[in-house]
This record gives structure tokens, sequence and C-alpha cells, in this order.
């Protein structure tokens, strides 16, 4: 098959124009490199997908680069400073007043903060996803060559996992950590808890939710760890947790005597996990302030927000000018609709003819396929080996739905940071996405829950209710 395609909940098109055209744009210039997309959208359903041979090129290109230290810090250094100057744009929009602005300043506004997302996502989409396609199977590779001689299969695995485990902290662990602290102190200011909201206020926002955290939310979160005991070991089991990774690692590298070439690549796998969380938060605050500035036209014209999230920005600038909204273009791309990405052109289609191309291109992805192996496999980020119910999730929403407990297996694409709470209450995650540095890798480990990614099919082949033992040690599911 060409395409490489994750499944998602529904993603109007506003929301996702910016990559589109951000790697249609700027993709080659600024990252390195074109690979052609295709999203589509059909009710609930979100598939966006990447040519699979020209994204796995990518991303043997962008290995060969990070190989040279001097190389490989010049091209993080240039992904932090895209995402740092894309998130200080959106975040101006996010805190002024747009109500007072004339027509005429907040079309130059929404120009400016268009132009500043398509470029920001141009820099930085496919870097990540890239790394993420091809990374996996070469650090095993290169762990392997190294270690074969020393471990037997299973104990390399449990090596590598402990070895690749990131001493980064996430936002998810920072958030809670100065929600403890400002629960342990008894002379809390509000200028401390509104330090804490415009910290993190965006934390749970993702391509399917608009909605921040409010202020409200954090007050609320304090009190509820005000009524908790041991706080203080609490907050000790959270820092202790990075120098323990560290000490593990430490540990694993002196007792194989790691080569430098080693850890030169443990040192890339830690800063790809930074810029997961980096892309993360400029992708969402973009996305944040670009809802705001449209809900603002919608306001002023008397449409509905909803309607307008289904234009292009071009559609939306025409609109400010004062061209009549066109109702029926609407409906057809809420029923369906699909944008081919290439290096010369952006074709679409809504309605029908974007079912009848859905059909065509992804139409396999959209049946389950039958398990008759009996066993499934991936990569296993986290230890543990639990068995519970399968809760098949193709949205933040639809898992915030599902699962409701320890006897509840996630099985999604991929998460986000939408799908925190949820994935917080789960017995196990399995995506089918992802690698090493991917958020569901990432989150589990925080939480300690079993997690296999990358597995490719999950969603496919496991159905609702299903009973299956998850094997985070050896990245196996099995149904019972």
């Amino acid at each position: 098959m060409k395409w490489l395609t994750y499944k998602r909940g529904t993603i109007p098109l506003h929301r996702v124009a910016m990559v589109i055209l951000g790697v249609q744009k700027y993709s080659k210039r600024l990252c390195g490199g074109f690979v052609q997309s295709l999203y589509i959208n059909k009710g609930k359903l979100l598939l966006w997908s990447w040519d699979k041979r020209q994204i796995r090129r990518l991303g043997q290109n962008i290995l060969e680069e990070l190989k040279y230290n001097q190389m490989a810090n010049r091209r993080i250094s240039r992904f932090k400073k895209y995402n740092s100057i894309a998130i200080l744009k959106a975040e101006k929009i996010i805190k002024i007043d747009l109500s007072i602005l004339s027509k005429k300043q907040l079309l130059k506004k929404y120009q400016e903060l268009t132009q500043a997302a398509i470029w920001a996502q141009g820099a930085t989409m496919l870097e990540v996803d890239a790394f993420d396609v091809v990374s996996d199977d070469f650090f095993k590779e290169k762990f392997w060559q190294e270690l074969k001689l020393k471990l037997s299969q299973d104990d390399f695995l449990i090596a590598y996992k402990d070895l690749t485990e990131s001493i980064c902290e996430t936002y998810t662990n920072s958030r809670e950590k100065v929600i403890i602290k400002a629960a342990l102190d008894k002379n809390l200011k509000n200028s401390a808890i509104e330090k804490i909201y415009s910290d993190f206020y965006w934390s749970n926002l993702g391509w399917e939710n608009v909605k921040p955290y409010s202020l409200l939310y954090f007050r609320n979160q304090i009190k509820k760890y005000k009524k908790k005991k041991n706080l203080r070991k609490l907050l000790g089991n959270f820092e202790q947790r990075i120098n323990q990774i560290k000490n593990r690692r430490n540990e694993l590298v002196k007792k194989y005597n790691l080569s430098s070439r080693l850890l030169h690549w443990l040192y890339i796998i830690d800063q790809y996990t930074i810029l997961h969380d980096l892309r993360k938060e400029m992708q969402v605050k973009m996305m944040y302030s670009l809802y705001l500035m449209l809900k603002e036209v919608a306001m002023r014209l008397d449409f509905s927000v909803s309607d307008l999230e289904w234009l292009w920005y071009d559609e939306v600038e025409d609109l400010i000018r004062g061209q009549q909204l066109n109702n029926a273009m609407i409906e057809k791309r809420k029923k369906a609709i699909a944008v081919l990405v290439n290096q010369k052109f952006i074709k679409s289609w809504s309605g029908a003819s974007a079912i009848k191309y859905l059909e065509r291109e992804l139409g396999q992805l959209l049946g389950s396929q039958n398990f008759n192996s009996g066993e499934l496999k991936g990569n296993g980020v986290t230890g543990g080996k639990v068995m519970g119910r399968v809760k098949v999730c193709t949205g933040a929403a639809d898992a915030l739905r599902k699962i409701k407990g320890k006897n509840d297996i996630l099985i999604c694409s991929m998460t986000l940071p939408d799908y925190v709470s949820a994935m917080r209450k789960a017995g196990a995650i399995v995506t089918d996405e992802g690698g090493i540095t991917c958020h569901a890798a990432i989150i589990a480990r925080e939480f300690n829950i079993p997690c296999i990614v990358g597995t490719k099919i999950a969603t496919q082949v496991l159905k609702d209710g299903d009973l299956v033992e998850v094997d985070a040690n050896q990245g196996k599911i099995k149904k019972v």
C-alpha cells in the first residue's frame, strides 16, 4: 500500500489547513524534504496519510544527518527556534481582546497568524513524524549490534527499554508537580494560581479539542490535592522519578561499557522526546489562537463557528471582506472532505466525490481485519503484563467516553494531549503508530502503565470487548 495512515477523531479543515499548506509550501526548504500527504475526514473519522516511501526516505536522511554532533545540534536548535517563534505569535493572539479590533485590523492579524502557522508546520511537522517512522528499527539495530554478545534477546529488550527511557520531564508531570507544590503552600496567593494557569492552560488542548483548562480548573485541582495525605511523599516521588531513570541508565551504560556512538544516540532520543512536546505545544497553541480568531469572525458575521471550521484560510479572509458564505459547500465538507497534497498542487474533493476517493485510496482501513495469528507485536516501551477488555478509540472524545478503569485496554492509532485523562484510567495502552519518543510512550512511562506502540494494525484487528493479554515486556498482545 502506498500510504502510511493515522486515524483520529474529527478534525475540521480549518484546524489542519496549517499542516496541509505548510507541508506543501515550506517543508522541503525548512525540514529538508517533501512528502506527499492525504487528509480525509468522513463524519467522525479523520485519516491522515503520508506517502510511505517518501517519509521513510526523509526519515533516513534525517538520521544520517543526526549521526554527526555538529549537524545534529544545528538541526535540533533550528527546530526549537522555529517552534518558539510560532508559540510566541500564537500567545500574542490568545492574550489580546479581538473584539476591539477593526475589520481591517482583524483581517491583518488573521493573515499574519495563518502565515506563521503555515510556516511553523512546514518547518516542523515532518521532522518528528519522519524521525518516528524509521528511528525504532534503526536504534534497536544499533544497540543490538553492540549488546548481542552480552545479552539474550529477552534481556536485551528489557535493557533497551531502560536505556532509551527519556530522562526529560514532560509538561504532564511538570503540571502535576506545580499543582502539588501549590497545595502544600499554606500562604498560596492568587497570583501563584494565575501563573500555573498561564503556564499550563493549553495542556488539555488537542486536534479534536479546542477547550483549554480554565483558571477554575486549577483552583479545583489544588483544592483536590489539599485533601490528600502524604503530599510531600507524592511530590518526592515525582521528583525522584527522573533521578531513578538517570541512575538506571548510568548503571547500564557502565555495566555494558556502551560506546560513545551509542551515548550519542541516547542524546538524540532525549532531544527528540523534547521536540515531541515542543511541537505539541506549538501546534495546539496555534490551533487554539486560530480558533479564537475564527470565533470572532463568526460572532461578527452571525455565523456558526462550527460551520466556519470547514473553510480554507483564504475563504475566511473573503468572508471578512464581505463575501457570502456558501452553506451548500460547508454541508458537503462536513459529510466528507479529501485533500491530496502534492509538491506542485493541492487537490480537494467534498461530499460524495470525497467518499468515493476515500474508498479507492484507503477503503481497506474502514473495515476490520481478522486476527488469525493469535498474537500481535509492537514495541514495548514500558514494563508489565495485564489482562483486560479492548476499547478501540478513534479519538480523544471516544477514549474519554469508553475508558472507565483498569480493566479497559486503550487501543488507538496514537495518543495526543487531550487523551491524557483517559490514559490515566486505562489498564494498558496499545497504539498503531509511534516509537520510543512518542506521546503514548512518554505518558505511559510517567503513569507506569504497560504500553505497546507501533503495532501498525491494532485498531483494525482488535474489536471492542475482546479479552486480551498485553505483555509490554515482550511487546506482544494476545487474544485470550
